[in-house]
């Protein structure tokens, strides 16, 4: 439900009819959700880990097939359906936890990277403050007015792509010109 507030003034025309196309555009808004398919497979995956470890507590389960009178199963068969079970409960729990371990790995790996990407901007950002006040304290000791205006000028049509220190070490330098 939406509630559009229109006037009925003729100078607010044109809010009206904007706010009205804005309403029309968002009632034909269809939402539509999606179930996380891998939430339901986990949990596919751990309802079947249960289940056979049941039945590997539980002696095997089931009647044994079609040999036989339906008695008791043999230890040898009892064994074998055992190893059988572990061997695939052993590899039902891998594949649920290696996916998440995975995803940490890999988690892991792309904060490291942002981290040295980040200590990367940090230094080349020092180094770029430290060349322009080195180049501004050379305009200062030539005492070369023209040269000290020019190199005012580079230093202020940089500012907006400079940030923090550097702008204020700019400004700072500006105010330390000889008139």
């Amino acid at each position: 439900t939406m509630l559009a507030a229109l006037s009925p003034a003729a100078c607010n025309y044109e809010e009206t009819l904007s706010t009205l196309r804005y309403a029309n555009r968002a009632k034909a808004i269809k939402v539509s959700a999606t179930k996380n398919e891998e939430a339901s497979q986990i949990s596919r995956l751990n309802a079947e880990i249960e289940e056979l470890k049941k039945k590997l507590i539980g002696g095997g389960g089931g009647s044994g097939g079609g040999g036989g009178g339906g008695g008791p199963i043999a230890d040898e068969e009892r064994q074998a359906m055992k190893e059988k079970f572990e061997a695939q409960l052993a590899d039902m729990q891998k594949m649920v936890s290696s996916n998440w371990d995975e995803k940490k790995k890999l988690s892991e790996q792309q904060e490291n990277q942002m981290t040295k990407a980040m200590e990367e901007h940090k230094r080349q950002q020092r180094v770029m403050l430290e060349e322009r006040k080195q180049r501004f304290r050379l305009l200062q000791e030539q005492a070369d007015l023209e040269l000290s205006i020019r190199g005012l000028l580079i230093t202020v049509q940089e500012l907006p792509s400079a940030s923090g220190p550097a702008a204020e070490g700019a400004e700072g330098a500006a105010c330390a010109l000889p008139p």
